[in-house]
């Protein structure tokens, strides 16, 4: 686990260190365990608040909503990683790789430290939102007012996190496999934009959805 933090500020010199290391996949499982468990914390306080300080009905909505979110979060999150896993060893294969599917796993849960930074920046956000509405809870629609200004911003920090992977992944297949930098850029783009284009569909649904129920 030592040496995560250049996983953050440099990343060339971190898969280059590691693309020379016995392989180990306790350190990305233990990224990833990370990122889809501290989501848990959130829906137990949610749980909690809903039961304390919101209607029943609503309370009853609020488990249904958050088991879908924490599916989201460990589901999709672990068949990313898979899929882009045999992508990458499989195209980089066909194109005279050197890297083991293996050192293709690693590297991917590597990659995938912006999105465990992103759960954490949300249960700190969760948390203020919590803390809020435990102090002050008989002021009616504070955090109805706060938190969804930071939930509604979310899927566009998304975004961001996932250009940020592209960029990790790029630098680990072309250390793991031996390409330049352009052909490492274009084998992992493809499920990227692929996953991109699904979000920003699933966004823009999302807020035309929105319009429609505030209209109404």
């Amino acid at each position: 686990m030592a040496g995560l933090w250049d996983l953050v500020i440099h990343p060339d010199t971190f898969f280059a260190r590691v693309s020379q290391e016995v392989i180990d996949l306790r350190p990305p499982l233990a990224i990833f365990a990370t990122g889809a468990l501290l989501p848990v914390l959130v829906y137990l306080a949610a749980v909690a608040y809903a039961s304390i300080f919101i209607s029943p009905a609503f309370s009853t909505a609020i488990p249904a909503m958050m088991r879908i979110f924490l599916l989201c979060n460990i589901g999709l999150p672990l068949a990313g990683w898979v899929l882009m896993s045999l992508w990458t060893y499989g195209i980089s294969r066909g194109l005279g790789g050197k890297g083991s599917l293996a050192a293709t796993v690693r590297d991917t849960g590597y990659g995938m430290m912006p999105w465990v930074l992103s759960i954490i920046l949300f249960v700190f956000y969760s948390g203020i939102v919590y803390a809020i509405a435990f102090a002050v809870p008989a002021v009616s629609g504070t955090v109805e007012e706060f938190a969804p200004v930071g939930y509604e911003a979310w899927p566009y920090l998304g975004l961001l996190v996932m250009i940020w992977e592209w960029y990790l992944w790029t630098l680990a297949a072309r250390h793991t496999h031996g390409f330049p930098l352009r052909t490492s850029a274009a084998i992992t783009a493809i499920p990227v934009l692929l996953f991109l284009v699904v979000m920003i569909s699933a966004m823009g649904l999302f807020d035309a959805v929105r319009m429609i129920m505030a209209g109404s």
